[in-house]
């Protein structure tokens, strides 16, 4: 309960209990200031949204942070990638080994020397290549004469060291020399015994004789060297003479 004065007039006023006793009004009107009313439903719910969105913007920030931080991530890992030293090709990181195996010897022939006689123009010793033929023979002593008997020269016969080209006219008799492969005189010093015994006055006896001088003595230098052979008389040695070289 409390004492109002209103117009000179003082009175007991009894308030309800609970009531707010305090005057906030206008001290010149005397009157109470009008309460503040509760906030209702729609302004409960706008600070719910206020708040709410606040929420979202703070959250919206963190996100952008994260995004923020993972692009700058990014670009300093491509970044470092595009720069990073690189390393050598794998053709570069492997050992060098050079090849220090021999070159191969190169296709180098030795001369040979051959003698060409009979009916060719200039009858004499050449010196052709390893590997050279009769016909080169024939063409280095300046070919054939017209009554030369080809029926009977291999002209693609391969030729070695020491060889004798005979070229036969026609109608002489020739003698082959099978151990050499080359048509002319026999060469005592390769001929077997089979071929020996083709020559006039040389039987199987003379041939082993020969063979085995030759063997014994070492190879004949000259055709005169036949007169040191058991069996080999002068007669027999002048009848050999034109048929066989050493």
């Amino acid at each position: 309960m409390g004492t109002r004065d209103v117009d000179g007039v003082v009175s007991d006023v009894t308030e309800p209990d609970g009531a707010d006793l305090r005057i906030d009004g206008d001290p010149n009107t005397g009157r109470a200031a009008p309460r503040r009313p509760r906030p209702g439903i729609v302004d409960r719910l706008r600070l719910k949204l206020c708040a709410a969105v606040a929420d979202l913007i703070v959250l919206h920030g963190r996100a952008r942070m994260v995004m923020v931080g993972i692009s700058v991530v990014v670009v300093l890992s491509v970044g470092w990638w595009a720069v990073r030293p690189k390393p050598p090709p794998l053709e570069a990181s492997l050992p060098f080994i050079t090849d220090t195996s021999p070159a191969p010897p190169a296709d180098v022939r030795d001369d040979i020397v051959v003698h060409v006689a009979g009916a060719v123009q200039r009858a004499g010793v050449v010196i052709l290549t390893e590997g050279a033929r009769v016909v080169d023979a024939v063409k280095a002593v300046g070919g054939l004469t017209a009554d030369a008997d080809l029926s009977r020269v291999n002209l693609a016969l391969t030729l070695i060291d020491g060889a004798a080209v005979i070229v036969p006219t026609v109608g002489e008799p020739l003698l082959i020399d099978t151990a050499s492969g080359v048509s002319g005189p026999v060469r005592l010093n390769t001929a077997d015994a089979a071929v020996l015994e083709t020559l006039p006055g040389v039987g199987p006896a003379t041939a082993l004789a020969i063979i085995t001088e030759r063997d014994a003595a070492g190879p004949f230098i000259d055709v005169d060297d036949l007169d040191r052979v058991p069996g080999i008389g002068p007669a027999t040695l002048e009848r050999l003479r034109p048929l066989v070289v050493p």
